[in-house]
């Protein structure tokens, strides 16, 4: 079994071709990047990058997944089917690292169109200054744009009630 994650999944959902790469989880050794690109019908780039490792999420988004059918569903989830639109994120992360800021200034500087409820946007804000703070941050962490957009609405599920 095998399946495609991360932005890959993405741009499937928001009809984009944005993806930097496309990460690909298999439990099997036998799988090549070429299968990959033809049973999605991409070209040669971005580069297919395929691991035995489960991805671990650090957004509700990490959770669904592109199947080698077509179909996207979120995994450990008896729902099927892709999430509604438009994509709302929110973070799942308690111990954060800075390849996880890194990747979701990233990813929302990436996809614009992903709504960021306003406490995400600003925890996000926080680890970014924490970095700077300790000069760790290079060019590429920065407060994306559409931080500045808050759906003050929706502030994400909760969880663990």
């Amino acid at each position: 079994m095998w399946y495609v994650y991360g932005d890959a999944v993405l741009d499937r959902l928001l009809g984009t071709n944005r993806a930097r790469e496309i990460s690909v989880y298999s439990d099997t050794l036998m799988l090549s990047p070429s299968e990959v690109r033809t049973v999605l019908g991409v070209g040669p780039k971005p580069p297919v990058y395929i691991t035995n490792d489960p991805p671990t999420p650090i957004t509700n988004l990490d959770r669904y997944a592109l199947l080698p059918t077509g179909e996207i569903t979120e995994l450990g989830s008896e729902t099927q089917g892709p999430p509604p639109l438009p994509l709302r994120l929110y973070i799942q992360l308690s111990d954060w690292r800075r390849n996880d800021v890194v990747r979701l200034t990233q990813l929302m500087r990436d996809y614009p169109e992903i709504l960021v409820g306003e406490a995400d946007a600003e925890q996000l804000a926080q680890h970014i200054a924490e970095l700077r703070s300790r000069r760790q941050a290079a060019d590429e962490i920065d407060l994306p744009s559409n931080c500045e957009n808050f759906d003050r609405e929706w502030n994400g599920p909760v969880y663990g009630g």
